[in-house]
């Protein structure tokens, strides 16, 4: 079953970004997950739209918004300082004030989106730690392998190369 918005009246009036936002963190939320066994990486696409450049939710029976893919610019500095990093710079700016509503609105859809990497990284630990309890031999080690990768990124920045790539 399609991840939709449709029927959440508190999404009525929203902004696109707003929107766009709350659609990640539906995503995040209700997306099947898939870790395979000795897989290295955690955090792959499981709903087919994400793969046509869309994002995979839907509103009114059609894809709400399009995607760009293969392309993140200023991730490095995402790296650099982490996804706390990016929190407490956008927190800091809304904090200054002297926004229109569209800014305060943008920033607001940034730590939503920030929220739904956050609880996608949760959800990746708890997999990884049941996945790593009912495994055994060198498939257990790998799924614990991953986990501990997972430790430190995105929240922070990466202290090695497997979780800078991670990280992305």
């Amino acid at each position: 079953m399609p991840l939709t918005l449709d029927g959440r009246t508190s999404l009525e009036g929203l902004s696109d970004e707003m929107r766009y936002a709350h659609s990640v963190k539906l995503i995040a939320e209700e997306c099947p997950l898939r870790v395979l066994p000795m897989e290295r990486m955690a955090g792959s696409a499981t709903l087919k739209m994400a793969a046509h450049h869309a994002v995979p939710v839907y509103r009114d029976g059609k894809i709400d918004f399009g995607s760009v893919s293969h392309l993140t610019p200023g991730f490095d500095r995402a790296l650099r300082i982490g996804y706390r990093g990016l929190r407490q710079e956008i927190e800091e700016r809304l904090a200054c004030g002297g926004l229109d509503a569209k800014g305060v609105d943008l920033l607001e859809a940034m730590l939503l989106c920030l929220d739904a990497a956050a609880l996608w990284h949760r959800r990746h630990i708890r997999i990884l730690d049941d996945l790593a309890a009912r495994s055994v031999g060198r498939e257990q080690a790998v799924y614990r392998e991953v986990r501990e990768n997972l430790r430190n990124v995105p929240k922070n920045p990466p202290s090695t190369f497997r979780e800078a790539v991670q990280s992305l």
